[in-house]
């Protein structure tokens, strides 16, 4: 499995299978069918520390994925794929929400929060759909090659229809820590029938991550490298008593040193410009519902309020969509400090091109305003995302 103590939303193997990396080599492994190349060293390691000669690693990749995925965020105004805000604070709008309780019910103070593209309001919670599945015989050699170079299993749900697949992930067996750090992904994950769902991906996404700290390669030929379970959660947002989406805040003098809060709700108006309402609300723990609540037992509005809410572009078949990988992969090679040579001649020749600084003849044709710096790669990165941004301008 590949990881990196940075987290983003293009993963590193989605970036390897852009570029052309050997999924093999990008992950530290060498085996009898794919040998390291001769002549200069193909394979990636975890850390510069390690024999990497000087060359670009995973934690240093990851690094300029998420300064580009940063950049990228602000010039779009929202996410390249599903990310969790908790929370954005806001201002509360005061127009005239200080009078009647039927007021109150009536007006939902309405907000544009600084992501678009909403997904839901809530908050992220991880939910275990299996724990502990053996994957240890699920190694299959598709290609007849004499290499077993996929993982594949199915899992049983109670009801197929009520999982996004996109929403489901997979880590090692025993993961604490339970985000993009150490998701293994892409995987390729179908519904197969009403209870049944498989999964697949290359056994070198499957490998003991215990072993990128070895300052050496990975033997893929070694059985013993590869995980044997696995855990499978799904990644719900969630909305009730002790996780609110919304909380009213009031500076008073009973808190000098806080607020006084109030729980709430929200509702989704225009999730591609990122305007939803709020209004206050209770949780009935019996029934498991909001219900609206206008006695907030405190004189005067909120001074502020807390928004928590998923936003961004969703995944394509568990991978960040087109164009938006593509972007992010030419910027983050642009951005990156360290030698890439990890590719043979074809793939270096990309690399070289987009950590080139264009000369005044290009710059013209580019048109000499880029925000992402100079070189080719940021250029053609946001020539690219400019075309995504006109598209997206008629949605709102």
């Amino acid at each position: 499995m590949t990881i990196a103590t940075i987290p983003t939303l293009l993963s590193l193997n989605q970036y390897a299978d852009i570029m052309g990396y050997d999924p093999r080599h990008f992950n530290q492994m060498v085996c009898t069918v794919f040998p390291e190349r001769s002549g200069k060293s193909s394979v990636w390691y975890q850390h510069l520390w390690q024999d990497s000669g000087g060359k670009a690693t995973r934690e240093s990749l990851s690094s300029s994925i998420a300064q580009a995925e940063e950049e990228v965020m602000q010039h779009l105004g929202y996410f390249i794929g599903p990310s969790y805000t908790e929370p954005e604070e806001c201002y509360y709008p005061n127009p005239r929400f200080n009078s009647t309780p039927y007021e109150k019910y009536i007006y939902r103070p309405k907000i544009t929060l600084n992501n678009r593209f909403i997904i839901e309001l809530g908050r992220k919670s991880m939910s275990v759909i299996e724990e502990d599945v053996d994957i240890s015989s699920s190694r299959l050699d598709r290609d007849g090659d004499g290499w077993e170079e996929l993982v594949y299993f199915t899992i049983t749900v109670a009801d197929t229809s009520v999982i996004d697949i996109n929403d489901i992930a997979v880590f090692p067996h025993g993961s604490t820590e339970l985000d993009e750090t150490e998701m293994i992904r892409p995987l390729k994950i179908k519904v197969v029938d009403d209870t049944t769902i498989s999964i697949e991906g290359q056994s070198a996404w499957f490998v003991d991550q215990n072993l990128f700290q070895k300052d050496s390669f990975i033997d893929g030929d070694d059985e013993g490298v590869y995980l044997d379970t696995v855990d499978i959660y799904e990644i719900q947002t969630i909305s009730n008593g002790d996780n609110p989406s919304v909380v009213f805040k009031w500076e008073t003098y009973s808190v000098p040193e806080g607020y006084t809060e109030h729980d709430g709700v929200g509702n989704i108006v225009n999730k591609e410009h990122g305007r939803v309402t709020v209004a206050p609300a209770t949780w009935d723990s019996d029934t498991e519902t909001w219900s609206l609540d206008c006695d907030y037992g405190i004189n005067g509005n909120p001074n502020y309020m807390d928004v928590y809410y998923r936003s961004g572009i969703p995944l394509k078949n568990g991978r960040v969509a087109s164009p938006y990988d593509r972007a992010i992969a030419m910027l983050a090679t642009a951005k990156m400090p360290h030698r890439v040579d990890q590719g043979g001649a074809s793939i270096d020749k990309f690399v070289s091109h987009w950590q080139e600084v264009p000369d005044a003849r290009e710059l013209r044709a580019y048109g000499f305003s880029c925000p992402f710096g100079p070189k080719r790669g940021a250029w053609e990165a946001y020539r690219l995302l400019q075309r995504v941004a006109a598209i997206d301008m008629t949605m709102i």
